[in-house]
């Protein structure tokens, strides 16, 4: 390979963004909280966490009133089965909430007047003795198609719900 000024300008032109930012960097500008480390190939292992703090950079406060406010409720949504019936794919979730149960109710309500349903869906929310949780049963037709129907129905009435009641929502469905 031949080497050219043009070649040795590339490079320089290469390097330079890099040779910048290295030198802009001064040592003294960065602390680093002790941790103890040991090093294994080459890369240091932490042990304990290791906080690095920038000199002139204070820490963010709460803005006064500009925080969004959240009852203090949580609903979680879990997929905990599905069979077939009536040649239809029918899912269930369990529903929790952790704080009034009257609000379980009010999502079955919202999800009932929100959720997207085929005429075969036959949607059911109730509470489950055998799960001491409320459920939601919903049939689709089998495949991803009806999977995908299954996720937008439950999905349209958790997002309904986190916007009326302003609850936090966890879904694993």
């Amino acid at each position: 390979m031949k080497f050219t000024i043009v070649t040795a300008l590339f490079h320089a032109l290469l390097a330079f963004p890099l040779a910048t930012n290295a030198a802009a960097i001064p040592d003294s500008s960065v602390d680093a909280v002790k941790a103890t480390s040991e090093v294994y190939s080459g890369w240091p292992i932490v042990q304990n966490s290791t906080l690095i703090e920038e000199r002139g950079v204070e820490p963010l406060n709460e803005p006064n009133g500009n925080v969004e406010k959240r009852a203090a409720c949580t609903l979680w949504a879990k997929w905990d089965s599905n069979w077939v019936e009536n040649a239809a794919r029918r899912y269930r979730v369990r529903l929790v909430l952790d704080t009034d149960i009257n609000l379980t109710v009010r999502f079955c309500h919202l999800w009932l007047d929100y959720g997207s349903f085929a005429p075969v869906s036959n949607p059911q929310c109730f509470f489950h003795p055998g799960l001491n949780t409320w459920a939601a049963d919903v049939s689709f037709i089998q495949g991803p198609v009806g999977h995908g129907q299954y996720l937008d129905s439950i999905q349209r009435g958790l997002n309904k719900f986190r916007e009326v009641w302003g609850c936090d929502v966890n879904s694993d469905i």
